[in-house]
């Protein structure tokens, strides 16, 4: 379905530049060096060339069809420009330029004289005051972002385009890739209903939203998302003075938090409150099968984050597996006399990581485990690397595996030294374990 939108073979920027300083040229260089199959038709009253593409003063001047339109003028001039792609029937302007309902009365009204000007017309509006779009499966990006994701099935739909520019970056840092990166603004048009409507077919969508248009729709959405393809909403506004800031941000009122979060959850939207919970409930979601129901085990060789760990998943609704005669039979011949053979179970701080190994082989039999969570702490003896290594290797089970290696040092024994480039740790277990640890 996303194709009607995104099947985009042409792209005129309007307000094109030959200053690498504009955000015109920005535009024109992110689609020319993520190489965009199509044609690129630059706008621009400044310049013959661009980046070695020939200029046209108009829109209208171009001979072609034209299926999307990148307007980055001043706000004074995005009228005339937008009428002019009504008249070229382009199908989507995309508005980057800011100073309209985010400001204030008088850009509301100039924002409302935009959705005037294509009514009943063949062209849809995104943004104003928005980042852009990006599509990886066809080589297109059609932002400011300074980011050329790799293409993977999840998108992201952000109404912060400084957010959105965030994510790409985190995106790219933890050796994700994207499908579709859509930035909202002000929403003026089109809104996050039109979008998710047409990203089902992606494995999975994650959401910032500041405000819901329709809340009627976007919750009969939720439920046509489901355990294997979640819709993942960050939707900050939980008190008075952060709905405040959203108004200005946006031009918008916020709902009352706790009634929108109950309502979500109830139709199956997954609810986090921070970019940080955002970002690696994403990475779980992207790299593990998903859990079938919500009984966890843990398995650590510190019985402190053991217990803090049993905490936070009470707290989140899940459940302690309940480990059977026969798993803890198992356990007890395997592991030492001081060991735990109850959920959690602890390994004791002396664990090797055959130790673990062995652990992990009997209580992911166990049919009252869902999923697993390691914890490891680095004491003298702890193998690191090969702990980490054995927890890839249990990806045979089909079941989700989540890693928490606690402390920073131990890259040092690791490396050598220090890393000098930007590293993640989560990085390293990903790439030695094939899991991510959180």
């Amino acid at each position: 379905m996303a194709r009607e939108l995104f099947n985009i073979k042409s792209v005129a920027v309007i307000g094109a530049s030959g200053n690498p300083q504009k955000l015109g040229y920005t535009i024109v260089k992110n689609l020319v060096d993520y190489h965009f199959r199509g044609v690129i038709y630059p706008i621009s009253f400044h310049a013959q060339t661009i980046l070695g593409i020939k200029t046209y003063l108009r829109v209208t001047e171009v001979a072609r069809n034209v299926d999307l339109a990148v307007i980055a003028v001043p706000a004074a001039a995005v009228p005339e420009v937008l009428r002019e792609c009504v008249d070229k029937e382009i199908p989507l302007a995309i508005v980057i330029t800011a100073g309209f309902k985010e400001t204030g009365e008088m850009g509301a009204c100039c924002e409302q004289q935009l959705l005037e000007i294509i009514a009943g017309s063949h062209t849809r509006l995104l943004g104003p005051n928005c980042l852009g779009i990006i599509d990886a499966a066809n080589h297109v990006n059609a932002s400011f972002a300074a980011s050329f994701p790799a293409y993977e099935p999840i998108s992201f739909i952000s109404q912060s385009g400084a957010l959105g520019a965030s994510f790409l970056d985190w995106i790219s840092a933890n050796h994700l890739g994207i499908h579709y990166f859509i930035s909202l603004g002000n929403k003026a048009d089109l809104d996050e209903n039109y979008f998710l409507e047409r990203l089902r077919s992606d494995k999975l969508v994650a959401c910032y939203l500041e405000d819901i248009k329709d809340g009627k729709k976007f919750l009969q959405l939720g439920q046509q998302y489901n355990v294997e393809r979640p819709a993942i909403v960050l939707k900050p506004g939980r008190n008075e003075a952060a709905s405040a800031a959203i108004k200005s941000h946006t031009g918008v009122l916020a709902g009352g938090y706790p009634i929108t979060k109950a309502a979500l959850q109830q139709y199956g939207y997954v609810v986090v409150e921070t970019i940080e919970d955002l970002f690696n409930t994403l990475k779980a979601f992207a790299w593990q099968p998903l859990p079938t129901f919500n009984k966890v085990a843990i398995i650590s060789n510190a019985g402190g984050a053991a217990v803090i760990a049993t905490d936070a998943l009470i707290e989140q609704g899940l459940e302690l597996a309940s480990l059977s005669p026969t798993t803890m039979n198992m356990l007890s011949r395997t592991l030492p006399r001081s060991a735990s053979i109850h959920n959690p179970v602890d390994v004791v701080g002396d664990a090797l990581s055959l130790r673990y190994l062995q652990a992990m082989e009997v209580v992911l039999q166990e049919e009252d485990v869902s999923s697993l969570l390691v914890i490891l702490t680095p004491q003298v003896m702890t193998e690191i690397e090969q702990t980490a290594a054995y927890i890839g290797k249990m990806k045979k089970y089909g079941k989700p595996i989540l890693a928490s290696f606690i402390g920073v040092a131990w890259l040092r024994k690791v490396y050598g030294s220090w890393p000098k480039k930007r590293f993640r740790p989560t990085i390293f277990l990903k790439q030695r374990s094939g899991h991510w640890p959180l």
